[in-house]
């Protein structure tokens, strides 16, 4: 008697009308990879987007067909305007933070190194002297170099130096 094997069918994937076995998020990899780039599940495969025809991805930019293929409008916007390609080392910065605000006024061109230094500065922006009034840059713990000596010497009241203790101060206090 001779064993019967059973064939297994794959899971087919859950768009309607589609064929295709399920790989990731139970649709086919075709549809999985127009989920995944923001297109409509249900375009017909031959179908193509054309300029001016906007989706967006899940970063945030905004994806238009540019000549035949899909490009941040954005970049395209600025490509534009100049009347060039931009070079690979060029970045484009939107000024108020918004991916999807593709208004030239809104958009600056940065190297990949100031794009860098600009979203550091944003995140770590730079401390100010907590002295009333003082326009300085902290630069010694915690004060701006004219204030940190006037409260080293104790002569702002109610401030006190930041930081780590130095060994002298430690011997002093050992010494009471």
């Amino acid at each position: 008697m001779g064993e019967q094997h059973r064939k297994i069918s794959p899971l087919k994937c859950v768009v309607h009308g589609c064929e295709g076995r399920q790989r990731s998020l139970r649709m086919c990899d075709f549809h999985y990879l127009r989920h995944h780039r923001g297109l409509p599940l249900d375009m017909p495969r031959h179908e193509k987007l054309h300029y001016g025809e906007q989706r967006k991805l899940h970063h945030g930019y905004v994806i238009v067909t540019h000549q035949g293929k899909d490009r941040e409008e954005h970049r395209v916007v600025v490509e534009e305007w100049l009347g060039r390609p931009l070079l690979r080392s060029e970045v484009i910065h939107h000024i108020n933070g918004l991916r999807d605000d593709n208004r030239l006024s809104n958009l600056e061109i940065h190297s990949r190194g100031s794009h860098r230094a600009l979203h550091n500065r944003e995140a770590n922006p730079p401390s100010y002297c907590p002295i009333q009034g003082c326009p300085h840059l902290v630069n010694v713990r915690g004060y701006c170099h004219k204030h940190y000596w006037q409260v080293k010497n104790g002569k702002i009241p109610g401030f006190k130096l930041l930081g780590v203790k130095t060994a002298k101060s430690i011997v002093k206090e050992i010494k009471g």
